[in-house]
């Protein structure tokens, strides 16, 4: 049994870290002993995966086969290659979203945190002579 193709409807991440895959029938693609069926969902029309622990959240939903084999997800993850195709699949949308929430900084950022740098360095020259703190000033002026 293999998964031939598996590609959801609409992805969605929840605050458990588990991404929730909804799919219509005939997102998933399964090859057995030479013939294709698609998998229908009687119980529910997603597939929810623990990004962390790599492994089906909901895996005693109910799916049945075009030719009305029925199965649990744990049984169709045992007897096929689903989680290698759901964590491949995952593991790009976990990839963008990384991406995504990575901090982008623009060049005009870099000139303001410059330009905050420096003014904090004057500020804590300026301190040192005010409180006449000589060995913090010598510090600033030579540096680490």
């Amino acid at each position: 049994m293999e998964v031939l193709c598996y590609e959801p409807s609409k992805i969605r991440i929840n605050s458990r870290k588990t991404l929730i895959m909804d799919f219509l029938a005939g997102d998933i693609v399964i090859e057995i002993e030479g013939e294709l069926y698609f998998l229908e969902s009687t119980n529910g029309n997603c597939i929810e995966f623990d990004i962390n622990k790599n492994c089906i959240v909901n895996d005693k939903s109910i799916y049945r086969f075009t030719n009305n084999t029925v199965l649990t997800l744990r049984d169709l993850a045992e007897k096929s290659n689903l989680i290698a195709v759901i964590k491949t699949y995952t593991s790009r949308f976990v990839t963008k979203l990384q991406k995504l929430n990575e901090p982008q900084i623009t060049p005009e950022t870099e000139k303001l945190i410059a330009e905050i740098e420096k003014k904090n360095f004057e500020w804590l020259i300026d301190f040192a002579l005010d409180t006449g703190d000589e060995e913090l000033f010598y510090k600033l002026i030579k540096g680490p």
